[in-house]
């Protein structure tokens, strides 16, 4: 008999073996992500797994244009298989224009004009006094595309720079009370979007997700995203 407080080790447990009698080679990581895809611990139906829209369904155009690569490759006897990393990428694409588009709607009533507008102001509120050449490579921006946004928020009264008093040959950029405050606005509109963008996961599916997302960044912003 287990005692009360183990309970919730007994469902584990239980759970564990469950999921090796219907998968034998899967491992720890492979269980983590099973658990993560359900709201218990009881096992869901495969329909409830993997009812996911087909790529039809998603976008018709590259649907359209996998068939018509099959239809090619069949013609000519050419074994074809549609590349996972190139339809994942696609997709990727896609939602990131998504995301660009409904932001630059959405920030427009704080006087941001776009996403990278955005993220930028941000990097600065956060990282407080930093340089120009820190913000752009927190963001993944060339510097000159970087600056004449910068050069935008000092002018509009969000940013201001002054010479560092350990460097005088550098200069240290913070946001103003107008631009702490506008980023804050911005923070309400980008969690607005957030959370209407994420309204097709369940909150175990928005877990998985992010871990895999923190995964991929970690990975390219320690320099292994070389080609």
């Amino acid at each position: 008999m287990w005692p009360k407080k183990y309970d919730g080790l007994k469902q584990l447990i239980e759970a564990w073996e469950s999921f090796e009698n219907q998968h034998p080679t899967g491992d720890l990581q492979a269980f983590a992500r099973h658990v993560l895809q359900q709201d218990t611990l009881q096992t869901p139906s495969d329909a409830e797994l993997f009812s996911v829209p087909t790529l039809a369904e998603v976008d018709p155009a590259i649907a359209l244009h996998q068939k018509t690569q099959f239809q090619y490759a069949k013609e000519n006897t050419i074994a074809y298989e549609p590349p996972l990393e190139g339809v994942v990428g696609y997709l990727l694409g896609k939602l990131m224009r998504i995301i660009r588009q409904d932001a630059r709607e959405l920030l427009q009533k704080t006087g941001i004009g776009s996403y990278d507008e955005f993220s930028l102001l941000a990097t600065i509120h956060t990282l407080g006094n930093t340089t120009r050449a820190e913000v752009c490579a927190e963001n993944t921006m060339e510097p000159t595309t970087g600056g004449e946004i910068i050069k935008r928020f000092i002018k509009a009264g969000w940013a201001e720079e002054a010479q560092s008093p350990a460097d005088r040959r550098a200069k240290h950029i913070r946001l103003t009370p107008l631009g702490v405050q506008t980023a804050f606005a911005c923070y309400h509109e980008m969690w607005r979007m957030s959370s209407h963008l994420l309204t097709p996961l369940s909150t175990p599916q928005r877990q998985q997700l992010l871990g895999m997302l923190q995964k991929m960044v970690l990975h390219h912003r320690e320099g292994s995203n070389k080609v």
